[in-house]
């Protein structure tokens, strides 16, 4: 686990490309969250996974003209430069969160690394967010 006073937030890649992406729309919260984590009172969390995400993302933005290799480099320059602390989520606890709500095994990676750091997921990802939103009513 990280040990700090900050607010800890697992960080999906939905919510890191929304940022990160000029072509991407974001959302308020995620602006917010960057905001704090420029302040230092947020600490960002992720399954070693988000590396792979963002970098197939970034990869087709550029195969779908949307960046020239060049600014895809610099993109990836400026995530490799978020100070982002990396898990592998269990993996009994990951297929089980991925059955019981139906998720991409992928996604509950993110869920079950948020469960394991008792901390707040921040996506932008439809699915997770209704995932999200069931698991804090119960």
């Amino acid at each position: 686990m990280v040990a700090n006073t900050n607010h800890r937030v697992v960080i999906d890649a939905s919510a890191i490309l929304s940022y990160i992406l000029p072509d991407e729309p974001t959302s308020n919260k995620v602006l917010h969250t960057f905001k704090k984590y420029a302040k230092d009172k947020v600490s960002f969390l992720a399954p070693t996974l988000l590396n792979y995400e963002v970098g197939n993302a970034i990869k087709s933005a550029v195969k779908q003209n949307r960046l020239d290799k060049l600014s895809a480099k610099e993109i990836i320059e400026s995530f490799k430069q978020l100070e982002i602390h990396y898990f592998n989520p269990d993996i009994l606890s990951t297929i089980s969160l991925s059955l019981e709500h139906n998720l991409s095994f992928y996604d509950a990676s993110y869920l079950s690394t948020a469960q394991e750091n008792n901390a707040t997921l921040l996506t932008l990802d439809k699915k997770l967010q209704e995932c999200l939103a069931i698991i804090d009513t119960c």
